[in-house]
């Protein structure tokens, strides 16, 4: 949902840009992947799985739900690269 008065990191962001097929994609790096490129992704051995299994760092979660009990704007981060907006 639009929120005109939310202020944003970049003055004059539009949103997301959608490509003509309609797909998301990085203004500085847009690409299409065909399914080929994926199935090759997706067969292919990970460059970093032993990094990651070696990996101890976690990021410590704070609960906080008390901006469910205002009318604030609030930004929430949801997960991997995924943000909320309220």
């Amino acid at each position: 949902m639009l929120n005109p008065a939310l202020p944003t990191i970049l003055p004059g962001w539009q949103g997301t840009p959608i490509s003509e097929g309609g797909h998301f994609y990085h203004p500085d790096y847009p690409f299409e992947l065909s399914w080929r490129d994926v199935l090759r992704w997706k067969t292919s051995p990970n460059p970093y799985s032993e990094q990651k299994k070696r990996g101890t760092w976690r990021p410590t979660v704070v609960k906080d739900d008390s901006f469910l009990r205002h009318t604030n704007d609030v930004m929430v981060w949801l997960g991997h690269a995924c943000f909320s907006s309220g």
